[in-house]
């Protein structure tokens, strides 16, 4: 009967120092110092657009937006060629999104400035003829930036 009865006895113990620890980490996360530095908030998007017989030929764009700061990633993906993977990086000026997309092609590094803006759930690319700002590496832009239109449309997606 001792043995019940001390075996009883550890088994309340070890309960009530179990209670007493979480109690003693529960005051230690509520200390935490209220002026705390929390990391700036950054807005994300991704867009996609689809095309193709199957939508099978994929570009997708993903935006983080930090005051006027712009970073990301772009990927042109038609089925079953080579497609186009870089990164984006530029400024926001008002509601438009001035990128240059840092891609890999064929093995071959190239530049393209982009224009975007983001319309709700949409992202809208300026889209014309390119002409050539330099040849090492290829960096090309809009021939007529100011008079070209927003006639590629990327609809929002759930960042991955």
């Amino acid at each position: 009967m001792n043995k019940q009865i001390l075996g009883i006895v550890i088994v309340v113990i070890l309960a009530l120092s179990t209670l007493i620890s979480c109690n003693e980490s529960s005051k230690t996360i509520s200390e935490t110092p209220k002026d705390t530095i929390l990391p700036s908030k950054l807005d994300t998007f991704c867009f996609e657009k689809r095309e193709g017989l199957k939508l099978e030929d994929v570009t997708s764009v993903k935006l983080i937006i930090s005051s006027d700061s712009v970073n990301g990633t772009m990927e042109w993906l038609p089925f079953e060629k080579d497609g186009a993977v870089g990164t984006l990086k530029g400024i926001k000026k008002g509601d438009e999104l001035f990128v240059t997309f840092n891609y890999v092609i064929e093995g071959s590094n190239q530049l393209e400035d982009m224009i975007f803006k983001i319309e709700g759930d949409t992202l809208y690319q300026k889209e014309g003829a390119l002409k050539e700002l330099s040849a090492d590496p290829p960096h090309f832009a809009l021939q007529n930036a100011d008079s070209s239109s927003y006639t590629i449309k990327l609809n929002k997606v759930y960042c991955k």
